[in-house]
């Protein structure tokens, strides 16, 4: 995350997008933070336009040289920390659960050949043992007088 924030140029394009597309916080807070940290004047326009169009506008003052970025500026959604946190984790879960569940194309189809090979080799087995069992069950009755 380190690169994100202070170093986006050091990433490939397809990843700097891949992060802003899936993460939490908005371009233009990254931007900030990395001015911030930087000792640079913060743009107060881009931040202004972020947050008016989250509709968070009048709560915050915004300064062009603040010590930090506060929390109500990386997340105006949420009131809280640990709220976002939640939030963000619950939806990253829900985007990345399906690549992390189903294995790849190939790896499907050889679970799947595998899973057929061991039906088709051991059906047989199971019915001869099943056919004995169920032979022995009505033979013992038999003999009980059944």
């Amino acid at each position: 995350m380190y690169s994100i924030v202070m170093r986006p140029e050091s990433l490939p394009k397809s990843y700097q997008d891949l992060i802003q597309k899936t993460g939490p916080v908005a371009k233009p807070v990254y931007k900030a933070v990395r001015d911030c940290c930087r000792g640079g004047p913060v743009d107060v326009a881009s931040i202004s336009a972020y947050l008016s169009s989250r509709g968070k506008l009048n709560v915050m003052k915004l300064e062009e040289f603040p010590s930090i970025i506060p929390c109500s500026i990386i997340h105006p959604e949420t009131d809280s920390c640990l709220g976002h946190n939640a939030k963000a984790a619950s939806a990253t879960f829900r985007k990345t659960f399906p690549l992390y569940f189903f294995p790849d194309i190939y790896n499907r189809s050889r679970l799947i050949s595998k899973l057929l090979r061991l039906i088709r080799n051991e059906m047989p087995k199971a019915n001869s043992d099943s056919t004995s069992q169920i032979r022995f069950l009505y033979c013992s009755k038999l003999e009980q007088g059944l």
